[in-house]
């Protein structure tokens, strides 16, 4: 009767264990830290920022394989690429399977980096010292203070696309193209023809600084910053033409912006920069948050899926 007891005893316990276990595993796995787990992103002023990736416990950083100060960073299919800045120079890099390789480097001002899902090419934003942005603070990011610069497979020097910032690879209709953002809206490139087509946007309740536009990287959607925030739109490809529709509104506070799979990552700064906040969206419904996480205030640059 004892043994019989004990037996249930130890059972029920076990019972109860195997449920907590259950339990503590679903919760985790239904959290943000979970859902947040290996994206990275910049935060910092231009010259001193800081490459973090979100672990189990949070923001850690990230030691890249390249010589200066990362203020620059993109990736795409497990190919890498940087900006550095050091004493005298700013550079390029890709790195393939930690090893990295300069591309470019000289004195001119670079940010905004971005790399095609193959690797292949880097895109990224040079400054322009004659525009009038070029001397202005507050915008310090308007496309017409930046010319595209674009680095393909077997370049030795990039070459410029024109005027704008935030490079975006794509492919779409079985092709590849670049869009980015300029003073009146999006641009898109055709890679192999040099095609370019601009598609313009009300920007009249733009802020007096600029955010910039987003593409993912199947081309089904672009994020825009319209307003004070940005809106989703469904970004489609008719006769060789690229159009917008509207698809929703993202949540207030948001100021960087990068697609990954079904979801939008978003960062963004609470009311008065008091919090950080690291937020995914359902692309199904982009003003609905699905997992976020607060952190004590840091300027985020950029988010890296």
């Amino acid at each position: 009767m004892a043994q019989s007891r004990a037996r249930y005893i130890v059972g029920t316990l076990i019972i109860i264990v195997i449920l907590a276990i259950a339990a503590g595993v679903y919760c985790f796995t239904h959290s943000s830290l979970y859902a947040l787990h290996g994206v990275r992103y910049l935060a910092g002023p231009f010259q001193s920022r800081t490459l973090y990736e979100m672990d189990w416990r949070g923001p850690k950083e990230v030691t890249l394989p390249v010589s200066g100060h990362v203020i620059d960073y993109a990736r795409e299919n497990g190919h890498e690429a940087a900006i550095t800045l050091s004493d005298d120079s700013s550079s390029v890099y890709t790195i393939e399977n930690g090893k990295a390789k300069k591309r470019v480097s000289d004195d001119a001002t670079k940010s905004s980096i971005d790399i095609s899902s193959d690797g292949t090419m880097v895109a990224y934003a040079e400054r322009i010292a004659t525009s009038s942005a070029a001397t202005t603070p507050n915008i310090f990011y308007a496309p017409d203070g930046w010319e595209i610069m674009l680095l393909g497979p077997n370049d030795t020097e990039p070459h410029s696309l024109g005027q704008g910032y935030a490079p975006h690879f794509f492919t779409k209709g079985g092709k590849q193209y670049l869009a980015y953002t300029t003073i009146n809206g999006l641009h898109f490139v055709d890679i192999a023809t040099n095609t370019h087509q601009d598609v313009s946007l009300d920007r009249s309740a733009q802020p007096d600084w600029f955010f910039t536009a987003a593409v993912s990287s199947d081309g089904e959607y672009a994020a825009v910053p319209v307003s004070s925030s940005y809106s989703l739109f469904a970004l489609n490809l008719q006769n060789g033409s690229f159009t917008l529709s509207p698809a929703g509104t993202l949540p207030p506070y948001t100021n960087t912006v990068a697609f990954s799979g079904p979801r939008i990552l978003t960062g963004a700064g609470a009311v008065n920069n008091s919090q950080t906040l690291l937020r995914l969206l359902p692309i199904s419904a982009p003003d609905t948050i699905a997992y976020g996480k607060v952190y004590p205030y840091v300027q985020v640059y950029k988010v890296i899926p």
